[in-house]
Formats: C-alpha cells, sequence, structure tokens
C-alpha cells in the first residue's frame, strides 16, 4: 500500500478494509443467444430454436402452447459461486399469451443440493402477458443458497396459459462485478502530459453516489510513480497530470469511501502519457478533445452505412447516395475479385474507398469463441480470434481509409471483460484509430455505462419504427447512449421490420420509415450531439425487395432526400459550438427544438414531433425573422414561430449569413 495526501487530510490505504474481499467470476453460460440452436439447453414440448426468432432476427427460443392442459420446462443447470450474489436477465417478447398463471411467458432460478434436492430461495418473477414486444425480465441481487449444487434457468409458459413466447439473450452477472471506471478524455488510451484526465465511475449503470456519504466518496490513482487523488461528484473525477509526465503504463485506481474508511474497488486502466507526433499521419483518424473524429487534420462526419462489400457497383450506389463511409459486416472476408479469400483480397476494397474517398470501419464483431453461430476462431492461418485481430491490425492500420475498428454489435454485458482486452490491444497495436462498439439499449443493457471501458466511441442502435406513429423510445436510446460521457456514432434504423419478421402476424402493417420519419430521426439525434451517423442497413438501397421493403422508389427517394440533408448540416454538427435547447411552449403532442451553429453567422433550427396525434408548438428563437422554414411545418406569426405536424414529423429553419 502507499501513503497519500487527500485534500488537506492524509490518508493512510493500509488503513483501510476492502469492502469486498474476492471478486466473483463470471459465469460460463452456454449458448445465452441460441445462436448454436439447442446447445447447452434441455428443450421440451414444443420448444424450438430458429433464426429469426431473436431480438434483432437472431437466433432464439419459441415456446408455444396451444392446449392449456400441457406444462413443460426448458431449462439450463448453472454452477454458481454458492454464498454470492447475482443478476439475471433474459429478453422475452409474448403472442397472444392469455390463461392460467398470471406469470405468463416467463422465467425462474431455482436451486438444488447435492442430492438434487430443492432448495428455497429461488425467483419467480412476473413475465408477459398478451402480446408485447422485447421485455427485458430481470431477477436483481439473488443469493445462491451456501448449500447449492447446481442453480437452474427455467424458461417457461405459466400454468393453463396459452400462446407464444420467445426468449433471448441470457445474461447471468455476478452483482460484485458491476463497478465501472474509464477515463473520458483518452481516446485510445493515450491522453497529453499536463492535461486534466476525467474519470467516470458507475455501479450496474448507475451512479455510485449512494456508495457514501456526500463529499467523502474519493478516487487515489498512481501511475508510475507519481500519486493524484481527487473527490468524486456526480459519478466524475478529475486527476492532474504534471507537465513533465511521459509514459506508458496502468493508472491504479482506488475508489474510497473516506467517511467509512472503506476501499469500494480497486482496477487499473491502460494509460500512455504523451503528445500525438504532428502533423497528423495520412492512415489516421484521432478524437479530439470535444469527441470530434480528426482526418488529415480537419473534422470528419462519419455519415456510414452496414453493408457488405463484395460487388463495387454496391458501394457506388452507397457512395452516390451521399453516404462516406462503410462498415462491411463481411470485413474479414470482403473483396471484388474472384481471388482467393484472404488479406490480399480484403486490400480490394480499401483500393476502392481510397480511390474514392470512403472512409471504413473495419468490423471484428464475430472474433469472440461465445459469439455464436457468426463466431470466428481461426482464420487464414491465425489460430485465435486475438490472433486474427492483431494481424488485422497490422495489416490494415497504414490504409487511408481506415476509420476504426468495430468490436461489439448488441453482446451481452457479460462479454465486456473480453471486450475491454480486445480494445486495449488494438489501441496498443493500432494508437491512430478507435476502437467502436455498439450496445443495444433496453435489449442487452439498461445503460451504455458499463461498456465504457471497452470503447474509444460508443454507440446505440434505435429502431423505433415497425406499425407505430412515435420515436420516443430513440430518444431514451440517445438519453442513455449519451450519459456515458464518451463520443457516440449513432445506428439510425434504414429498414423495414417486415423484411426480419415476414412471418409474424403484424409483418403486412410494417414499414420503412417515411421521408418525414427518416428525417426526424436525424434531427432528433443531432439533438444530443453524436459524432456521427452509420445507418443500419444498406439492402433497401442495394438489394430492394418491395414485399419485405415497401416501395422502392419511395425509399430511395427518402433515403436521398434524408443523407442529403445530414450532408448540409455537417459545417453545423462539426463546428463545435455548443447545441441549445430552444424553449417550446406544447399546445399539443411532445415536441423537441435545438438551435445549431455554424460559428461563422449562419443557423439552423431543428423542431421534432415524436409522435404519436397532433403536434402543436410555439418555438421561441432569438431573432426569429431571420429564419425561413424548408419543410413548410413552421409558420413566423407574432415574432414566435408556430410548430403544427402529425405524428413523426419535424422542420428546419435556417439562416445564411452572407460572407463578404
Amino acid at each position: 500500500m502507499w501513503m497519500i495526501t487527500l485534500f488537506a487530510a492524509g490518508i493512510d490505504l493500509s488503513q483501510y478494509e476492502k469492502s469486498e474481499t474476492e471478486k466473483t467470476p463470471v459465469p460460463p453460460v452456454i449458448n445465452p443467444s441460441f445462436e448454436e440452436g439447442a446447445k447447452g439447453w434441455k428443450l421440451k414440448g414444443k420448444a424450438k430454436v430458429e433464426r429469426g426468432f431473436g431480438t434483432v432476427a437472431s437466433g432464439g427460443l419459441l415456446l408455444e402452447r396451444s392446449n392449456p392442459e400441457e406444462y413443460q420446462l426448458s431449462s439450463q443447470s448453472l454452477r454458481l459461486k454458492p454464498g454470492r450474489i447475482y443478476n439475471f436477465s433474459i429478453m422475452i417478447r409474448s403472442e397472444d399469451v392469455k390463461g392460467g398463471d398470471r406469470r405468463g411467458g416467463t422465467f425462474a432460478v431455482e436451486f438444488s443440493d447435492k442430492n438434487g434436492k430443492w432448495i428455497r430461495g429461488g425467483a419467480y418473477p412476473n413475465g408477459l402477458r398478451g402480446t408485447a414486444d422485447w421485455t427485458r425480465i430481470e431477477i436483481n441481487h439473488l443469493k445462491v443458497p451456501e448449500n447449492t449444487e447446481k442453480t437452474g434457468i427455467t424458461l417457461y409458459l405459466g400454468k393453463g396459459c396459452t400462446g407464444k413466447v420467445y426468449y433471448d439473450d441470457l445474461t447471468v452477472t455476478p452483482a460484485d462485478m458491476k463497478w465501472t471506471v474509464y477515463p473520458l478524455n483518452a481516446p485510445m488510451s493515450i491522453i497529453a502530459p499536463g492535461k486534466t484526465l476525467r474519470l467516470a465511475f458507475s455501479r450496474d449503470g448507475k451512479s455510485i453516489m449512494n456508495a457514501a456519504k456526500p463529499g467523502k466518496l474519493a478516487v487515489c490513482g498512481e501511475f508510475n510513480g507519481h500519486r493524484m487523488s481527487a473527490p468524486i461528484r456526480d459519478g466524475k473525477a478529475s486527476l492532474q497530470l504534471p507537465d513533465k509526465l511521459e509514459s506508458s503504463g496502468e493508472l491504479k485506481i482506488s475508489v474510497v469511501d473516506t467517511a467509512r474508511k472503506l476501499i469500494l474497488e480497486e482496477t487499473a486502466i491502460p494509460l500512455t502519457v504523451r503528445k500525438l507526433p504532428a502533423p497528423q499521419p495520412a492512415a489516421s483518424c484521432r478524437i479530439d478533445e470535444q469527441g470530434y473524429a480528426v482526418v488529415n487534420g480537419r473534422r470528419f462526419l462519419p455519415i456510414g452505412i452496414y453493408c457488405n462489400a463484395q460487388f463495387t457497383w454496391e458501394l457506388d450506389k452507397i457512395r452516390n447516395a451521399g453516404f462516406n463511409t462503410i462498415l462491411p459486416y463481411n470485413s474479414l472476408s470482403m473483396g471484388f475479385s474472384k481471388k482467393k479469400a484472404g488479406w490480399e483480397r480484403i486490400g480490394e476494397v480499401f483500393d476502392y474507398c481510397e480511390k474514392n474517398h470512403m472512409k471504413l470501419i473495419f468490423s471484428l464483431k464475430n472474433l469472440y469463441r461465445n459469439a455464436g453461430k457468426w463466431s470466428i476462431t481461426s482464420l487464414y492461418d491465425e489460430p485465435t480470434p486475438a490472433a486474427i485481430a492483431e494481424k488485422t491490425a497490422r495489416t490494415f492500420r497504414n490504409r487511408p481509409a481506415l476509420l476504426g475498428y468495430y468490436t461489439c454489435d448488441e453482446l451481452p454485458n457479460q462479454m465486456i471483460p473480453e471486450m475491454t482486452e480486445r480494445r486495449n490491444m488494438l489501441n496498443r497495436l493500432d494508437p491512430e484509430h478507435p476502437v467502436w462498439i455498439v450496445g443495444a439499449v433496453g435489449y442487452t443493457t439498461e445503460s451504455m455505462k458499463p461498456y465504457g471501458p471497452a470503447a474509444d466511441i460508443i454507440g446505440s442502435d434505435p429502431y423505433p419504427i415497425k406499425n407505430n406513429h412515435s420515436i420516443k423510445s430513440m430518444e431514451t436510446h440517445l438519453q442513455k447512449t449519451a450519459e456515458a460521457g464518451l463520443p457516440f456514432w449513432i445506428v439510425p434504423q434504414m429498414f423495414n421490420f417486415r423484411r426480419y419478421f415476414p412471418a409474424t402476424a403484424q409483418a403486412e402493417t410494417f414499414r420503412f420509415p417515411s421521408a418525414n420519419e427518416f428525417r426526424s430521426m436525424i434531427l432528433l439525434a443531432a439533438g444530443y450531439e453524436p459524432r456521427g451517423y452509420v445507418f443500419y442497413t444498406y439492402t433497401p438501397l442495394c438489394k430492394p425487395d418491395p414485399k419485405l421493403d415497401g416501395n422502392t422508389e419511395e425509399n430511395l427517394k427518402t433515403i436521398r432526400h434524408g443523407i442529403g440533408m445530414l450532408r448540409k448540416l455537417e459545417p453545423f454538427l462539426l463546428s463545435g459550438k455548443p447545441v441549445k435547447k430552444l424553449p417550446v411552449k406544447t399546445i399539443k403532442g411532445d415536441i423537441r427544438a435545438w438551435e445549431f451553429s455554424d460559428g461563422n453567422g449562419s443557423r439552423r433550427v431543428a423542431v421534432v414531433a415524436l409522435g404519436p396525434g397532433t403536434a402543436e408548438a410555439e418555438i421561441t428563437v432569438g431573432a426569429p425573422e431571420q429564419l425561413q422554414s424548408v419543410y413548410g411545418k413552421t409558420v413566423l406569426k407574432n415574432g414566435k414561430w408556430l410548430f403544427r405536424a402529425e405524428n413523426i414529423d419535424s422542420d428546419l429553419l435556417s439562416y445564411d449569413k452572407e460572407m463578404k
């Protein structure tokens, strides 16, 4: 232990006790997302696993019952540590569940001893009844009895119930593994000497301020012999780095409760303290102090799209629609020629992007042994996922088209330690390109804060449009993503859910976002200051199917207009000027308004109706007479702008200062 001076008083951490003497290992759950069929599960009755049953057309389990007299249980047994506390959760969706047990379609956690005898202390939460969309059902802070030999996870439709229940993404996480500490301003784990290192702290994705009396929670840090300390306020703390300190190593962190003399958490994060070389290399994407991507010395707004890269004509379509970045899901097998799949063929896509001034985010999302059906564990003579990722970085880190690495596509919280190791390795091998991850808020996680250690840039993928008329759920995603404090790239919806759920009863009512809805999602996101947009997905643009996507020409028009508007907003979204949330006097509906500046006197005001129903409001903005409505939803009356719309809709008010 080392001695430090904290605030005005000395602290001897050797006199502190650890609040938790031993960390509980993360339990191995076999096939938690049903990407490997029924592996690891004991299925009974009409239970079946198929791709398309899951949350995003992924693998999932279906329990179906038409006879209320039937009753079958499907389960998996785990060996959890007796006496420890765990959190359990699973995604559930229901169709016409009725009758019988009030709990409906749900799951349970039960315990048994070495003789197989049931032990009291399990949990049986209420699930879903009727028809309900995907919902995460949770059992939190459940203690495993001391004499437990096996813990059973049981998926079931309550006695006497009929209907259909779908399951996906089981998570089992030790409660004592929920602390999260990560830097907010050290992208690629690098910070300059003399800077203030800002740290974020949370537990269970929530504030840890209730872990100590106000003003008594602090962080102690040691980096290569230099010791620092600071109070933690509102889940954040700032450590001042010396001007002359330049080094690489681990920042050792202790979170302490000075009132109770407790060490609440001990951890370490990799850190390099040095100035970045100037000028910026051509093959580089840096993240500046405001979270913007910087390419060739200038801020860059990724306007990207998820795709496959196998035909140049498809990438031509993407480029001509206004996108400047691609994220090929097939990054590790992409290419255009008939050459054998491999590193040389992958390079063909880099050649295309560099010739056409496009950027590429390289997908490594499947390089985990437990990534399910699409897991890649060896490739091109590389024997492990880590070796493949290392080879990728060494091979392509000097390509000018490379924007960054994509290492997480909605992976559950329990994989965060492995994702963090992957990020640290990529930062070490390639400190000139960021790691981006996407979490499914409301599906695989309730907060993006736990993902902080695993990413330089975070993101989430709100897909609000099915057959409804509200994008309120998208705003929830944006709020939970922004509150993590890291720069984020958002993934807006650019597809029809019918493509992924063609056989569901409601499939014919699903739709591709209309022009108004697509524009509104882009503008709503802008109000939360994302540093990039990567749209999902390219199929309506490059592989349209009217039966699954809707009217092809209308969809293409919607895409072109929405992306065109976004490109025109680039000077405002990259200016670094604060986004002003404007006063809204709501008459009807749910409405947001923001003002954007390009830093040169020009302005844009976005007004968004979240839906559903009629929306009407007065918007107060300075110099209102300067502005003009772009989409005709807003009129100037008595010095204020009156916005009227139906369901999901929006308007832009614009003013361009004449440049002399």
